[in-house]
């Protein structure tokens, strides 16, 4: 439980990202651990999101590679210095590249890892990008569906459909997304409710299918491949209508770095899952740019509300669930 003065600080912080009274500042940058890529974005002075990629390290798609195909242990405190050091080494070229740029050193306030990814590897990544300065410790972290719906205006109300009265969570209907994280290797799939009074994404159910990976459309055959990810896509709608209504769900956002041609069979495959005319399908940013779009909010909201966001040395961290 928080306190009360840090519940009404909430809502202060949920309320202005709903109102979007924001200044048109350059914002710090959020970083996004992609299988392929380290992505850095932030607003810019003109309020539009900046996105800049740079290619991970072998050791780092090595890690990577242990967690979708290894046995789903967590890495361990044993290796957290490894992995720290790993990640540190991965970031040092990105920041280096944003310092010339920028002429100044980067701030990252934000830092998104891939689902695969257990809780010991967000340690390790904040020991990595703010390794001394305590300062450098206020982050919003977290896995892709935590930042993937904020590049959006749900919390806003838009893109769900309903009217303006009913963009609440005490008298108005549960409104739902699905987002699919769709990678070569999985598809990862999330049911994320809209608060709009924390300003999150919940998550209201969640499964893994590591044999509907993008890569599994060429090696399986496209008939027997969306044959699986159909079932799978039907298996998490039915279980959610245990709970849910099947018109809850609104909008089906995509994320991952899977082939164009994946992306557009997924939706149409998400689509006829969840079987009504009223959920949408999210395209304006682009499936390998969602997450980062994402973190670009969060490290702005970071900037704003600091104490918030705090992070302690010794891989132990204090951050609130409502966040």
């Amino acid at each position: 439980m928080f306190s009360f003065i840090r519940f009404i600080a909430i809502i202060t912080l949920a309320r202005c990202v709903c109102t979007g009274v924001q200044k048109n500042l350059e914002s710090p940058f959020g970083l996004t651990f992609s299988p392929t890529a380290i992505i850095a974005s932030r607003f810019n002075a003109s309020g539009a999101v900046e996105v800049t990629r740079h290619p991970v390290s072998p050791e780092y798609q090595a890690y990577y590679d242990n967690a979708v195909h290894g046995d789903g242990s967590p890495i361990g405190t044993r290796y957290m210095n490894n992995a720290t050091a790993m990640l540190y080494h991965a970031v040092v070229p990105v920041s280096e590249s944003l310092r010339k740029q920028l002429g100044h050193s980067p701030e990252y306030r934000a830092l998104f890892l891939p689902s695969v990814f257990d809780y010991n590897m967000w340690n390790a990544a904040i020991e990595a990008v703010a390794p001394n300065n305590p300062l450098d410790r206020f982050i919003k972290f977290g896995s892709f569906q935590q930042a993937a719906c904020h590049g959006y205006g749900f919390l806003q109300g838009e893109h769900l459909g309903r009217a303006p009265e009913e963009h609440n969570n005490d008298d108005g209907p549960p409104n739902l997304i699905l987002f699919l994280e769709y990678e070569k290797d999985y598809l990862f799939a999330w049911l994320l409710e809209v608060a709009f009074e924390y300003g999150t994404f919940p998550v209201a159910h969640q499964k893994i299918c590591k044999e509907c990976g993008d890569r599994f459309r060429e090696n399986n055959g496209i008939q027997a491949h969306e044959k699986r990810v159909s079932a799978f896509l039907d298996s998490l709608i039915q279980e959610a209508l245990q709970i849910y209504e099947r018109d809850s769900i609104r909008a089906i956002v995509i994320a991952g770095e899977a082939s164009s041609l994946g992306i557009t069979n997924l939706s149409i495959m998400a689509y006829r899952a969840v079987g009504t005319q009223m959920v949408s399908v999210m395209t304006e940013i682009a499936p390998t740019d969602v997450v980062a779009h994402g973190a670009a909010v969060w490290a702005r909201l970071v900037q704003q509300f600091p104490d918030n966001f705090v992070t302690e040395s010794g891989n132990k961290i204090v951050e609130h669930d409502e966040l």
